[in-house]
Order: C-alpha cells, then structure tokens, then sequence
C-alpha cells in the first residue's frame, strides 16, 4: 500500500534545500556512475538543438533506499518505464548514498525495470534540484536540456501525462514550487490556518496537486472536521478524474472514518479504469478488501476494480485470493493464492514478500482442508 506520509512527501528526511536550476533553464549535464540498467543513451544529446527533441524526456529520481516511501518510488519508477515505453522517456533512480548500500537495495530488489545511479556527494542533485524543493525530488529534463518540472515521486504521473497530451503548464508550476516548502513549515509548526492557506493556493494553481490534497485532509482530519474533509476529497475526485490517486485517497478516507464507507464506494464509480492506473487500481482494490466491512456491495466493487487490470501480476492475484476468502469460497482462494505465489516467483519479488504469499497459502491451503471457514 501507498505510504504517502504527508510529512515524508514535503521532505522532513533532508536537512536543507539544495540551491540549483531553476524550471526552464538548461542543465549543462547529467552525470551519474550507474549501477544498474544503465541507458545506451537518452535518445539524445543534452546540448542538441533539434526541434524535435522536446518530445524526448529523461525522468530522475533522486531517492534514498532507507526513506520510507522508498518502495512506492521503486514502484512508480516500473510503472513509468513500463509505461512510456518506447515513448523516447528515460527513468533513473540517483542517489547519493554509499555505492555499497545501492549495490545491496539493487541485489534485493524484486522488480528493477529502470536505472540506477551512484551521485556522489549528491553533486548532480545539487545542479538541477530548484532550490525550494528538498529530497527526495524528482525531475524531468526534456530533449533541449530544460529543467521541465519538478516535484514529488508520487506527482510524477500526472506531470507526465501532462506533459505529453501537451496540457502541462511550466509558469504554474514554477509558481507553485515555493509553497512545497512554506507548506512543510506550516506543517511542522502546527499551524492550521496557515496549511489552509496554502493548499487552497497550490490547488488553485494544479487542481491535482496531491501534495495539497494529503495536508488539506491531514488538516481536516486532525481538527475533527470529518465532514469538510469529505466534501473536498468528493469535490476533488469528480473534477480531476484523471487522477488516479484520488481515488485512492478516498477509498483510504472511507477506511479511516467508517461513516464515509457507503460515499467512498460510490464515488468509486465514476474511477477511471485505464493501464496506467494498474497499480493505483489493485492498491484500492486491497484497501477495501482489507479495511471495508464484510458487505457485497464492498467486495463487488472490489471485484469489479480488479477487474479492469490489464496485465494481471501476483499482487492482483493476492488480492482475489483474500477476496475469495472473505466470500468464503476456500477452494477459490487456494487456487488463487497458489496461482500469486507462481506468478510472484516468476517475478523473482523480494524473499520477504515471497515467504508472505506462502505462509497465506498454507494457510487456505489448512482451512480448505478442515473444512473450516474461520
């Protein structure tokens, strides 16, 4: 699941801002030692003047492997590069921890579609990270060298789509970029009226922007105003719908303040189901399975979210596994379990995850064999 700390995506876990480049200007370089993936080539040379080289993107991530929202990074950076494949985009995760721990966060990781790179000193980080952002941060550069956009990992979605279907606007964007760090202030500080503030003036700016969003509902939440925070996110969901995130958040709302269930569940209805979704859509599917009440109506829109995935994997088979069980279809859920647990190890996932898919197997694997429901 998303752990989207709204603390960890304004940067608590860096020190200070970096000064660099600012959107639009050119970046002279991107220098990195990679470790692992390493591309032939951008699809082009960074001091070109083709005209045609703005449709041509190279995307970093400049991570940490112990923050931990490292996971769900490595996750977005897959789904991109499996994406945009063969859409001139480049994805790079650059960080500038020790090459010893890089090498081990690559031997362990169970999915490694895209680059890895070594930044010492975090030398290339401080060139094109705007200086009101802070770590981790994730960048865009286009075929002319441009600093495109900047921001958070689990943003970059949206940019790219932006991007690409040619809606993105950069002087909004640069706009917005100073109040990642006003908000990660108010945010520590406390101070309510002023996160208001600032989210309504970063939603006016990117009406998607979900940065905003996760505050304004930590705000809302925190204060007790459970029905305000209900009215955004439904407002939210219904005017960005290509916004898969949204989505979730609301899904997550339901599960987090039981009486908003039933709303949750029917704004879910109008969630676009498209391949680019394919993660965000399995993340909501065990979101309900897992924290919704036993009722049909959650396990069939649970089903039917499952159903829209287009490349099935082991963690949607995982997933109609547990529902099975909650339907309290035991030779179903065996079958299904058994079914992730293959898929999973074809996928070569991580050992922890994998010992995970096992022991829940066995587990259906005592009670189809007892007889046994519970």
């Amino acid at each position: 699941m998303r752990n989207l700390s709204i603390l960890i995506i304004l940067g608590m876990f860096c020190a200070s801002a970096l000064p660099a480049a600012e959107l639009g200007e050119r970046i002279r370089e991107l220098k990195f030692t990679y470790l692992a993936n390493e591309p032939e080539n951008f699809g082009f040379d960074l001091e070109s003047k083709d005209p045609a080289a703005p449709g041509r993107l190279v995307l970093v991530d400049f991570f940490g492997t112990s923050w931990p929202s490292g996971p769900e990074q490595g996750e977005i950076l897959n789904a991109l590069t499996e994406q945009y494949r063969g859409a001139n985009l480049t994805v790079i995760a650059a960080s500038g921890e020790p090459r010893a721990k890089l090498e081990r966060y690559i031997a362990a990781a169970p999915k490694l579609l895209y680059a890895v790179a070594y930044d010492p000193n975090n030398m290339t980080a401080q060139r094109v990270i705007p200086g009101d952002l802070i770590l981790p941060v994730c960048v865009i550069v286009d075929g002319r060298s441009r600093l495109l956009w900047a921001g958070d990992t689990s943003e970059a979605p949206g940019a790219l789509a932006r991007i690409y279907d040619g809606s993105y606007d950069m002087d909004k964007r640069i706009d917005l970029l100073p109040y990642y760090s006003q908000l990660a202030a108010a945010m520590r500080g406390g101070a309510p009226n002023e996160i208001r503030n600032l989210t309504d003036r970063m939603l006016a700016l990117e009406p998607g922007n979900i940065t905003a969003a996760q505050a304004r509902l930590f705000l809302h939440e925190s204060t007790g105003d459970l029905d305000g925070g209900w009215k955004f996110l439904g407002g939210r969901c219904a005017a960005t719908p290509d916004e898969a995130l949204w989505y979730w958040l609301a899904v997550g709302y339901g599960a987090r303040n039981p009486g908003y269930r039933a709303e949750a569940l029917k704004l879910l209805g109008r969630y676009p189901a498209v391949d680019s979704n394919r993660l965000e859509t399995i993340n909501m599917a065990w979101e309900i399975i897992n924290n919704y009440e036993f009722s049909t109506a959650a396990l069939d829109a649970a089903e039917k979210l499952l159903g829209t995935v287009a490349a099935p994997e082991w963690r949607e088979r995982a997933a109609l596994a547990l529902l099975a069980y909650k339907r309290c279809d035991l030779a179903g859920a065996l079958k299904l379990q058994r079914e992730a647990v293959a898929m999973a190890e074809a996928a070569k996932v991580g050992s922890d995850q994998l010992a995970e898919l096992g022991r829940a197997r066995e587990y259906f694997n005592d009670l189809a064999a007892s007889g046994n429901p519970e």
